[in-house]
């Protein structure tokens, strides 16, 4: 695998994990509004509602810490204009 693929590799993975905690942090605070509405005991346990927390803690920190970070990942793979034009016509 050439280094370019790598990283291009790389920032998929990290867009993809971005994009999973995403959904979980948004789908968890719907869920639990509706799940109290409808008095669904599993949106108050502790574990799913720590997960939430975190999800959401993790969402947080990243925004501070790391913005952009999958296209700091990704550019640095096309160097070049040409590179830049093979990724496009993928």
């Amino acid at each position: 695998m050439r280094e370019n693929q790598l990283y291009l590799l790389i920032a998929d993975v990290v867009l993809t994990l971005h994009f999973a905690i995403a959904v979980f942090v948004v789908a968890g605070l719907v869920l639990v509004i509706i799940g109290n509405l409808c008095n669904w005991r599993w949106v108050n346990n502790l574990w799913f509602r720590l997960a939430h927390i975190g999800a959401i803690v993790v969402v947080m920190t990243e925004t501070l810490r790391a913005p952009g970070l999958e296209g700091r990942i990704r550019f640095p793979a096309m160097d070049s204009a040409k590179n830049l034009v093979r990724y496009l016509d993928e």
